[in-house]
C-alpha cells in the first residue's frame, strides 16, 4: 500500500510553468486573425448558395449582437481563473470533469483536427488557384495553368494540405515569444494587404458594367468562353437555381452560418493563462469582443461591396454552381478572385497586393490552429486525464512539444480520412461540437459565482453586478439562450448540413467515447491512488 509520502499530488505539479509573454494586444491580434479571412470566401460562397433569399450583411451584424454577450462571459470566466485550458477548465469545476472533457474534446480538438485539412484546401481554392489561375492567364504561361488545374486533382490538395501542417508543427514549436514577433510583423503587412483589399472593393462600388466586362474578358482569354456573366446566370436558372427576394428568415437563417465565423475569435481563450494582465476584466473584452466587432466590420465591407459589384443575382448562381460542381468556368467566386478581375490589367498591384494579403492569411494564419487545442490537451494532462508527457514543457521557450506532436500526427490521419473516404461528410458537425461546447461555458458561467463563491468573491469580474446580479450571470443566460437557437437550427435545418442522420450519429458517437475514456482513466488513476473527482476541487497556478 502507497504511504502518506509516496501518494501522488492530484494535479501534475504546482504550477503550469507556462510563461507569460504576450499582452492583451498579441492575444487580440491572435483571435482576430483566427477569424480565417481566407475561409470568408468560402462561408459567403455557401451561404448565397444555400440561403439566397437571406440578408448577408444585416444577418451578419445582427449575429453580432448576442454573441458579444458570449465575449462577455468568455472575458469573466477568464479573470476569474486564468489559466490554461479554455472551457475545460470552467466546466470540469463547475459540472464536473467528464462533462468537461467530453464538450471540450469535441468542441476543440474535433474542430482543430477538421480544421487541418481545410485549412489546406481553404489556401489552394481562396488563394492558389485564384492566383496561378489570374498569372496563367495574363502572361499566358502553360505550367501555370497546368499547375491551377493539378491543384484542383486529390493529389494538389494532399502535398498542399501535407506542407500547411507541417509548417505548423514546426513553427508552433518555436514558442510563444518567437510567434509573438512574428505575428506582429505579420500583422502589420496583413493589414495593409486587407485595407488595400477593401479599398478597391470600396472604389468600384457601383461600377456593375465594368465587372461584367473584365469578368467576361479573364474567362475568355483563360478558358475561350464568351459572355461568361451571362452563361452563369443562365446554366443556373436552367438548374433550378433562382435567387429569391431577400427575408426576414433568410436573413435570420444567415446568423447561424456568422457564428461560425465568429466563434473563431474565441480560439485564444485557452491560451489566456499566457497573457500579461490576463486578471483585467476590460482588457479581456478587448480580447473576445474587440476581433468580434472587427470581423463583423471587415464581413460587412467585403459582402456589402462584392453584392453591389458582380450583382447578387449573379453571385449567388455563380456560388450555387460552383458550390454544386456545375460552374462551367475554373475561376472561384470567392472575394479575392472577384479582387482579381476588377484589376484585371494591374499584375503588379495585384501580385504585391497577395504578398501582402498572405502575412496574416497565410504566414501567420495557419501556425495558430495547433495552439489552442494543445493547451486543453495540456490541461488534461495537467489534471491526470492525458500522460504526463503531454504537459512537458521543452526548452526556455517552455513550449509542449508533446502536444503539438499529437496534433500533428492526428491531423496528418484525419487528412487522409478526408481526402480518401467518405470521412469529409461528417466534418460539418464541428460548428455544432463547438457550439454545444460554448453552451456548456455559458452554463458554467450561469452557476460560478454561487458554486465556486470564494473563487468569485475574489474574482475581478464580481464587482460588475445589474442590482445583485452579477453580470456574468446575465451575460450567461442571453449567450447559452443564442447558442441554443443556433443548435437547434444546425440540428433541425438541412441548410447547414449538419442535420444528416449520419453526422449527427457520428457526433454523438464521439461524445459516448469521450465520456467512455475518462471513466476508463479515471478508474485507472484511482487504482494509483489519485482521485479524479477530487482534481476537481483544485484550481491550478498560472
Amino acid at each position: 500500500m502507497m504511504s502518506e509520502k509516496e501518494k501522488p499530488t492530484l494535479l501534475l505539479r504546482k504550477a503550469s510553468g507556462l510563461i507569460r509573454v504576450w499582452d492583451p494586444l498579441d492575444m487580440f491580434l491572435f483571435n482576430f486573425i483566427s477569424a480565417p479571412f481566407v475561409t470568408y470566401g468560402l462561408f459567403f460562397a455557401m451561404t448565397s448558395a444555400s440561403i439566397p433569399d437571406g440578408d448577408q450583411v444585416l444577418g451578419w451584424i445582427l449575429g453580432l449582437i448576442p454573441f458579444l454577450a458570449v465575449c462577455i462571459y468568455y472575458a469573466m470566466l477568464g479573470v476569474t481563473i486564468p489559466v490554461a485550458g479554455g472551457e475545460y477548465t470552467y466546466i470540469s469545476r463547475t459540472f464536473g470533469g467528464s462533462h468537461g472533457f467530453a464538450m471540450s474534446m469535441l468542441g476543440s480538438i474535433w474542430p482543430q483536427l477538421v480544421w487541418g485539412p481545410i485549412c489546406g484546401l481553404t489556401i489552394n481554392y481562396m488563394v492558389l488557384i485564384p492566383v496561378t489561375y489570374y498569372f496563367g492567364a495574363i502572361y499566358a504561361i502553360d505550367p501555370l495553368i497546368k499547375f491551377s488545374s493539378w491543384l484542383l486533382t486529390i493529389e494538389g490538395q494532399l502535398v498542399i494540405t501535407l506542407i500547411t501542417s507541417s509548417y505548423t508543427f514546426f513553427f508552433d514549436c518555436l514558442g510563444m515569444k518567437v510567434y509573438r514577433v512574428v505575428q506582429r510583423v505579420c500583422s502589420f503587412f496583413g493589414f495593409i494587404g486587407l485595407a488595400i483589399i477593401s479599398a478597391v472593393f470600396i472604389f468600384f462600388y457601383g461600377q456593375q458594367n465594368q465587372f461584367i466586362t473584365n469578368f467576361n474578358a479573364l474567362i475568355l482569354q483563360k478558358e475561350g468562353i464568351s459572355n461568361a456573366y451571362q452563361l452563369i446566370l443562365d446554366k443556373a436558372a436552367s438548374a433550378g437555381f433562382h435567387s429569391a427576394n431577400i427575408t426576414w428568415y433568410g436573413t435570420f437563417l444567415v446568423i447561424p452560418m456568422s457564428f461560425l465565423m465568429y466563434y473563431t475569435v474565441l480560439f485564444g481563450f485557452p491560451v489566456i493563462g499566457e497573457m500579461k494582465a490576463a486578471d483585467d476584466v476590460k482588457k479581456q473584452l478587448f480580447t473576445l469582443a474587440g476581433p468580434a466587432i472587427a470581423v463583423c466590420i471587415f464581413a460587412v465591407v467585403i459582402l456589402s461591396t462584392t453584392y453591389n459589384i458582380a450583382g447578387r443575382e449573379f453571385l449567388n448562381a455563380y456560388c450555387y454552381l460552383w458550390q454544386t460542381g456545375q460552374s462551367p468556368v475554373g475561376l472561384p467566386p470567392y472575394y479575392l478572385a472577384l479582387f482579381m478581375v476588377l484589376l484585371k490589367d494591374q499584375p503588379f498591384f495585384i501580385l504585391i497586393t497577395l504578398i501582402l494579403y498572405s502575412a496574416i492569411s497565410i504566414i501567420i494564419w495557419v501556425p495558430n490552429l495547433y495552439i489552442p487545442p494543445s493547451r486543453y490537451m495540456f490541461a488534461w494532462a495537467f489534471d491526470r486525464i492525458f500522460p504526463s508527457k503531454i504537459a512537458e514543457l521543452k526548452g526556455k521557450s517552455h513550449t509542449p512539444v508533446y502536444a503539438f506532436l499529437t496534433m500533428y500526427v492526428a491531423s496528418i490521419i484525419v487528412l487522409l480520412l478526408y481526402l480518401f473516404t467518405p470521412f469529409g461528410g461528417y466534418t460539418a458537425s464541428i460548428g455544432l461540437a463547438a457550439a454545444v461546447m460554448s453552451l456548456g461555458a455559458a452554463f458554467a458561467a450561469i452557476i460560478l459565482p454561487y458554486k465556486l463563491k470564494n473563487i468569485w468573491e475574489n474574482s475581478p469580474a464580481s464587482v460588475y453586478k445589474i442590482g445583485k446580479i452579477p453580470i456574468i450571470v446575465i451575460a450567461g443566460v442571453i449567450g447559452a439562450t443564442y447558442l441554443l437557437v443556433m443548435i437547434i437550427e444546425y440540428v433541425i435545418n438541412p441548410v447547414y448540413g449538419l442535420n444528416n442522420p449520419l453526422c449527427l450519429g457520428f457526433l454523438l458517437s464521439l461524445y459516448i467515447a469521450s465520456y467512455i475514456f475518462y471513466f476508463i482513466i479515471r478508474q485507472y488513476r484511482k487504482r494509483t491512488g489519485i482521485d479524479l473527482s477530487k482534481v476537481y476541487g483544485e484550481i491550478p497556478s498560472a
